[in-house]
């Protein structure tokens, strides 16, 4: 009896062209055609002994046809009421003694009564054949959950087949070979198999490459060829690790399920991906399990040839030779000593990755008996010496390296390709990005270093800060390999009139072989293991780039007794009391100094940097030519009585001697412009400089105090008392209970009334929730590399807020954040890779 539910058949179109022949014909004459054949080869092999290699007395294709004779003379025998169980008992007689006078009784069991039995199933389920009470029997068995079914089947199921006795004695047989076997297990010489294999996994014949994948994975014949599929996971914890689906010899559906590969896994998508593509494998998909089991001789020739005439593997006891079956069990000796814990779990570990126990099979079921089939062969070294150790490379310190390191190597082979196609794979691998960001919607400003490329996209304005692209390789290399491949004459033509997903569509199906030599089936997958592993080399960069930063900014610096007297005359000229009140008046002045430097400007050439303002009618910053003193005498034009106040609009500034560096950027729309933040950039190194000043003077780490807003109204006179006072610790905590919620101009100290304060914190959620939303619109229309991980950092500086009510947004839009991240590809990491130089206001900006 078949061992799953899925009924094995013959080739779908072989079928149908057997019945049209039987109803052309009938099937007496077609049997009788096909016994005449059978017959004669028996006769030969009777004079002629050593005819007796022949592997068959009758084809496939001739078996089939005997098969589907009964099958016809079943239905015969129902359309003339005549098929009772007598009937049918004579007709299963007839064609076992047929059948046994060509083939051993234990071939007829394992091989030929299924065919029959699961023809006639295929009747039954076509309504070819009715189960009724003349020709059908029922019994009952307990499933899996201990209940009790009734089963109801044709007699054909109960008379195709020997008696309980002949199987019990071939399964004893069946037994004592094993046990033979394993007695006697056979050494198999580990590091010519594995370098064999590698060799085997290049080539460009589907035997060898065959071959190469089952001593690989450990995988079936049939499951190489056409039945199963293997991917590499998302976030593998090995390189060696492969998911795998359409397992066979399973009574349901078995799932995809995580197993290893003794070498990397990438080896192995690529040569399935070769396999597939070759001529005579692809004519075999959806192929049946016989079809595809008459490659089976000339693949076990290349076995032979390869594993057993060189001595690496020996034959087992009882056997003719090396088969692909014993390479099987070699894989589950190999992936033990690599992946296994301990002997003594080897067992149930063998059996989870022959795919005989899968996820909670595991842990409800019992070892599998298939499994005992297994355990035949043991490790040796180039000296003969048994290899005991297990686990070897779970012990590995880090079991990505060695993948990272053949897919960057492979990649970097790839550049020096005279392929454009293979230039291209390499360079989404060695960057991450999309075919159309490097071919066309990109801009390339030049290199930094051996592993940074800046740029920005079309869609920028001419003058927006570049971003940062880190390499996994030379990037002066990787950037001329760019600016070749878009002037290439494969490619230039159709970059000049399409875009985007045209362009993406384009090159998919021309880099997918190359793309499968790097361990991927798409360069998606390509990116995500660059994302995966520039996450180290970014860490590494920034620790670089700090460590120049400080000692830039140290050897800036004054000498230390300069800095100490420098702070004591300040400190003096202020009259203050303690060092943390220096810096806040330090801090104070250098806004007014900031402040006293934005003077208003006639030249026409200039253009206004417009400031986004939270509320329309209240300005965030004043105009200076009103406020800072030089028009302090101007007299105001007063208001035209019985004319309505016009309503504030935005106010502009410029910033002298700056124009040229900070150009603003118009989209017909002053308030869609990019903000510039050079001013509080240029406070933020004052502060900097100030908190040095303290830390040299105290040798004391300094903690930057609670500040209050103050008026940006110079006063024109030197006196340190006019100086806006430094507030207590009560009026610090004050203001910092009302700004919490409402980002504030660092220039402006605008009074408020209770009522809105109270508007403005009940208006924090919509400002955050706006802020998400307009984000994700912008997430879905950018490139990869320009889109932004919606976090809290994100969400404070662009919308502002308390951290509790940004923390309650993301949670109440957790599951839709979460949706959106995946469906763009968007990591936690990702801000942190692209993003380090810039900040989100860069790129989105919201008016409220």
């Amino acid at each position: 009896m078949p061992r799953t539910d899925h009924l094995r058949l013959p080739d779908v179109q072989l079928i149908k062209n057997i019945e049209r022949e039987i109803a052309q014909r009938g099937w007496q004459e077609v049997r009788a055609s096909i016994l005449s054949i059978y017959h004669q080869r028996l006769a030969e092999i009777l004079v002629n002994p050593s005819v007796h290699k022949r592997p068959k007395k009758l084809s496939a294709s001739e078996l089939n046809t005997l098969a589907l004779c009964f099958v016809a003379r079943l239905i015969e025998l129902q359309q003339d009421n005549q098929d009772t169980e007598e009937r049918i008992k004579c007709l299963c007689k007839s064609e076992t003694e047929l059948l046994e006078k060509g083939y051993p009784r234990e071939t007829i069991a394992k091989n030929h009564y299924p065919l029959y039995i699961n023809l006639v199933k295929d009747a039954i389920a076509k309504e070819k054949i009715t189960l009724n009470e003349q020709n059908s029997y029922s019994f009952d068995i307990y499933k899996q959950t201990g209940e009790l079914e009734t089963i109801t089947a044709h007699y054909a199921n109960l008379y195709l087949k020997y008696d309980r006795e002949f199987y019990r004695q071939v399964k004893r047989q069946s037994n004592e070979r094993n046990n033979i076997k394993q007695d006697s297990p056979k050494p198999v010489h580990l590091y010519p198999y594995l370098e064999k294999l590698e060799l085997l996994l290049k080539s460009e014949t589907y035997t060898e490459l065959t071959v190469g994948i089952a001593a690989a994975t450990g995988r079936r014949f049939s499951e190489i060829i056409e039945r199963g599929t293997f991917t590499i996971p998302f976030n593998p914890n090995s390189p060696y690790e492969l998911e795998f689906s359409g397992q066979l010899k399973k009574t349901k559906e078995a799932p995809a399920y995580t197993t290893y590969s003794i070498v990397p896994a990438r080896l192995v998508v690529a040569a399935l991906n070769k396999l597939r593509a070759m001529p005579k494998i692809k004519v075999l998909a959806g192929a049946s399990i016989q079809k595809i089991n008459t490659l089976l001789p000339t693949v076990n020739y290349q076995v032979k040839r390869h594993f057993h005439s060189t001595g690496i593997v020996e034959v087992l006891e009882g056997e003719a030779g090396v088969t692909i079956h014993n390479l099987r069990a070699i894989y589950g000796e190999i992936s033990a000593h690599f992946f296994c814990e301990s002997r003594s779990s080897f067992p149930r570990f063998l059996c989870g990755q022959l795919g005989h126990l899968i996820e909670e099979e595991k842990v409800n079921a019992n070892l599998s008996p298939s499994t005992e089939h297994y355990f035949h062969y043991y490790l040796v070294d180039k000296d003969g010496t048994t290899i005991n150790e297990m686990g070897v490379k779970l012990k590995q310190a880090d079991g990505d390296t060695e993948f990272d390191t053949e897919f960057i190597k492979q990649a970097e082979q790839f550049l020096s390709s005279n392929n454009p196609w293979c230039q291209l794979t390499g360079v989404i691998a060695l960057t991450g990005t999309p075919p159309d960001g490097l071919l066309k919607h990109f801009v390339f400003k030049g290199v930094q270093g051996k592993k940074i490329i800046h740029y920005t996209h079309q869609v920028h304005p001419p003058h927006t800060p570049p971003l940062r692209l880190v390499t996994l390789a030379d990037s002066t290399k990787i950037l001329d390999t760019i600016t070749i491949l878009r002037n290439h004459p494969l490619l230039k033509p159709y970059l000049d009139t399409h875009v985007g997903k045209d362009i993406n569509g384009y090159v998919r199906e021309r880099i997918a072989d190359y793309l499968g030599q790097l361990g991927v089936e798409t360069y998606s997958l390509a990116i995500s293991v660059y994302q995966r592993i520039i996450s180290s080399f970014v860490m590494e960069i920034e620790e670089e780039e700090e460590k120049k930063e400080k000692e830039n900014k140290e050897s800036s610096l004054p000498a230390t007794p300069t800095i100490i007297d420098e702070f004591k005359q300040l400190s003096s000229i202020l009259k203050t009391d303690s060092e943390q009140e220096t810096l806040l008046k330090i801090i104070e002045l250098a806004k007014i100094a900031l402040s006293n430097n934005a003077q208003p400007q006639e030249d026409k050439l200039s253009e206004p940097i417009a400031v986004i303002q939270e509320n329309p009618t209240q300005p965030l910053v004043e105009s200076f030519s009103e406020d800072n003193g030089n028009n302090a005498t101007s007299p105001k034009k007063p208001q035209s009585p019985g004319k309505p106040a016009p309503t504030p609009q935005p106010r502009t500034f410029y910033v002298n001697a700056l124009n040229n560096v900070i150009a603003p950027f118009f989209n017909g729309d002053p308030q869609s412009s990019w903000y510039s933040m050079t001013i509080a950039k240029k406070l933020d190194e004052f502060i900097d400089t100030a908190k040095t000043l303290i830390s040299l003077y105290t040798q004391q780490p300094v903690i930057h105090p609670v500040l209050q807003t103050i008026n940006p109204t110079p006063s024109h006179s030197s006196e340190p008392e006019n100086l806006p006072q430094t507030p207590t610790p009560q009026e610090s905590a004050t203001n910092n209970q009302e700004s919490a919620d409402t980002p504030q101009s660092p220039l402006k100290n605008t009074p408020k009334s209770p009522l809105t304060d109270h508007r403005r914190r009940n208006d924090t959620p919509r400002r955050i929730n706006q802020a998400i939303d307009a984000l994700m619109k912008y997430n879905q229309h950018v490139a990869h590399s320009l889109r932004w991980y919606i976090s809290a950092p994100v969400l404070k500086e662009l919308a502002g807020g308390a951290q509790v009510s940004i923390n309650s947004a993301l949670k109440e839009r957790s599951n839709e954040l979460e949706k959106h991240h995946q469906s763009l590809d968007i990591k936690k990491q990702h801000n942190r890779s692209f993003h380090r130089e810039h900040s989100v206001t860069d790129f989105v900006t919201l008016e409220f």
